[in-house]
């Protein structure tokens, strides 16, 4: 295992080799790789995820007692 050659951790690894593979040239096209890899959010993918997620930023107090 390459994490195991290295001595780095298995998401340290995994980073390397993508930034290794994929992400060779300038900032730019770093971006347009990962937006490649893995995709865009339309406005409405948007405001549907945050519409599904609403209730996990609310914090219930009880919990903390």
């Amino acid at each position: 295992m390459k994490s195991a050659e290295t001595g780095m951790s298995q998401n340290k690894t995994v980073k390397l080799i993508l930034s290794e593979s994929l992400l060779k040239d300038k900032r730019e096209s770093r971006r347009e790789a990962l937006r490649e890899l893995f995709g865009t959010w339309t406005n409405e993918d948007v405001r549907d995820f945050q519409e599904a997620t609403k209730d996990l930023s609310q914090t219930d107090h009880r919990d903390w007692e």
